[in-house]
């Protein structure tokens, strides 16, 4: 019932062009804290973890921000993304980084797979303080990379991007050659890359099957990271939509400059 909730909340979304919708999933990292929403530099709303927020933004190149407060400090760390608004609904999630979060633009039924989780915010105003900005916020059109940290996160969002297309070639070159997976509903490891590539096979026979990310924390070791998250897979079976929220470690190796998965576990959510 709660899946079918979610499809229908996101039905009524759909008709109404310029609306935007952010998303913050589950609590992971930071849960404690109020983000606030703001598009071009005025607040809209509060964000709290395991909420969404619906707004109209006017037609137009526009920038969408999330403010994170500092503690003992009146100073927000800022992440902006400029784009167009106006042709449709737009979705976005948020996902906690070092320093504020990440703004990653959504698929209409992947949004719909987090929005089923998260209880959709009453409009009301902020509770935003006038406070100073960091200056070194960028404007970006995707995640920007600015350290190891974040090319970790990118590196995941990649994985949920190869996912999302089904391309089982795409996922598998993002895998060490010894890399180990160990699946949400696996019954053994799947070792190495021959294994992995057996693995996702039939992903592209699953056209409904999509992963939406959600809040993680990285650590880096020099040429070694780890990413522990959520996330939540949703396919449509039998007419019915089908959402499985679990949780995941990508254990990461630098190899020739570039980040590869030398180990992936995936279990569901109790």
């Amino acid at each position: 019932m709660r899946a079918l909730a979610g499809l229908a909340l996101f039905l009524s979304l759909a008709v109404q062009a310029g609306e935007v919708t952010v998303i913050r999933p589950t609590a992971f990292v930071g849960s404690e804290a109020t983000y606030y929403v703001v598009l071009d530099e005025r607040p809209v709303s509060d964000l709290e973890s395991r909420e969404s927020v619906r707004f109209d933004a006017p037609a137009g190149r526009r920038v969408l921000a999330i403010r994170c407060p500092k503690a003992m400090s009146r100073t927000y760390a800022e992440t902006k993304l400029e784009r167009d608004f106006g042709a449709g609904p737009a979705f976005f999630v948020i996902e906690p980084k070092f320093d504020c979060v990440t703004i990653r633009p959504l698929e209409p039924q992947t949004a719909a797979a987090l929005m089923a989780n998260t209880t959709l915010r009453p409009a009301q105003a902020s509770t935003y303080v006038e406070g100073q900005v960091a200056a070194a916020a960028p404007t970006e059109t995707r995640d920007v990379e600015s350290g190891p940290r974040e090319a970790i996160a990118a590196a995941t969002a990649a994985w949920g991007d190869a996912f999302n297309s089904r391309d089982a070639a795409r996922l598998t070159a993002l895998y060490d050659t010894d890399a180990v997976l160990i699946g949400t509903s696996a019954k053994k490891p799947a070792v190495g890359k021959a294994a992995i590539a057996a693995y996702f096979a039939d992903a592209a026979q699953r056209s409904t099957n999509r992963v939406a990310l959600g809040e993680h924390a990285v650590r880096v070791y020099g040429d070694l990271a780890i990413d522990s998250g959520l996330y939540t897979f949703f396919e449509v079976r039998g007419g019915a939509a089908v959402m499985t929220p679990a949780r995941y470690t990508f254990v990461y190796r630098k190899r020739d400059g570039k980040w590869l998965i030398v180990e992936q576990h995936s279990s569901r959510v109790p």
